[in-house]
């Protein structure tokens, strides 16, 4: 693989990333888990939210061999 293909793989992932991160935004504000009346304005809810969604996106993109699992793992101590 070369850097503009890496470059140019890693961006179609981030645009489908970035379109399951509005969706799921959406999704549970209208789902009714959140009253928003019971939280401050601040960046607590926000970063909950966010957290929970980073994990279905580690989910949704977990590799399914244990070498990619493995290299999951090693970039982890580079990022």
């Amino acid at each position: 693989m070369t850097k503009k293909q890496y470059y140019k793989k890693c961006n179609e992932l981030k645009r489908e990333a970035n379109k399951l991160i509005d969706d799921r935004i959406k999704k549970l504000l209208n789902s009714g888990a959140i009253e928003l009346s019971n939280y401050d304005d601040n960046y607590i809810l926000p970063k909950c939210v966010m957290c929970a969604i980073g994990k279905e996106i580690a989910f949704q993109f977990k590799p399914h061999t244990k070498e990619g699992v493995k290299d999951v793992e090693n970039f982890e101590c580079f990022i």
